[in-house]
Formats: C-alpha cells, sequence, structure tokens
C-alpha cells in the first residue's frame, strides 16, 4: 500500500520506506501498477527485503525494483535496494534497517527547505 500511495500521491509524499513489501498481493498488481503508470514526479525511495520472509518474496521484491527502474528510478540516487541475509518479515528485523532507511530517504547533503 505505500508504494501504491506514494505513486499517486507523490506530489504530498515525496519520500517512500518500503520495507518488506507484500508484492505478492493480488497477483503482484503493485507490479503492473508500477510498470503502466505515467508518473510526473518520482518519490525517493527505500525498498527492502529479508531473505527469510515468505517463500518468492526476494523475487517478487526483483520484479517491483525492475519495474521501478524501468520507470526511470536510478539504483543509489532515487532508488535503493537491498535484500536483508537472514531478514525476516517482523519488527526486530525493521528496526535493525530503520537508520539506513532514513539516513537515504533524507540525506544530511539535502538543504532545509
Amino acid at each position: 500500500f505505500t508504494m501504491y500511495l506514494g505513486l499517486r500521491a507523490a506530489n504530498v509524499f515525496g519520500r517512500l520506506a518500503v520495507l518488506s513489501p507484500s508484492v505478492w498481493w493480488n497477483q503482484r498488481a503493485i507490479v503492473n501498477f508500477v510498470a503502466r503508470s505515467r508518473l510526473g514526479e518520482r518519490p525517493r525511495i527505500w525498498l527492502d527485503t529479508g531473505t527469510q520472509e515468505a517463500a518468492n518474496t526476494v523475487d517478487h521484491a526483483r520484479l517491483l525494483r525492475g519495474a521501478l527502474i524501468n520507470q526511470g528510478w536510478q539504483l543509489d540516487r532515487d532508488l535503493h535496494y537491498e535484500e536483508i541475509e537472514g531478514g525476516q518479515h517482523n519488527e526486530t528485523a525493521w528496526a535493525q534497517r530503520v537508520g539506513p532507511c532514513l539516513q537515504f530517504l533524507f540525506p544530511a547533503t539535502e538543504s532545509a527547505a
């Protein structure tokens, strides 16, 4: 839902923290949505997944990453993608990576507006 809402209202949500997304939902509808979207604005996106989440989670996250790249996002510029070895789908796992996520989404080199 974060990815969908963030892309639909990119003028409101300029940064998206997408940790352990449920890309599988509704037959990977979010991948199709990204692929078909005509986006005027592209929010900065952190996308990650753990290798110890549900079956096919990594493969699905890779599909989403590919759809974003095909739409013009650039890795390590406005898109961060990471597969966390041993990462699980729970609050403890997310807490371990929230710091780097926030640092990517809000880099210190940006001027305060």
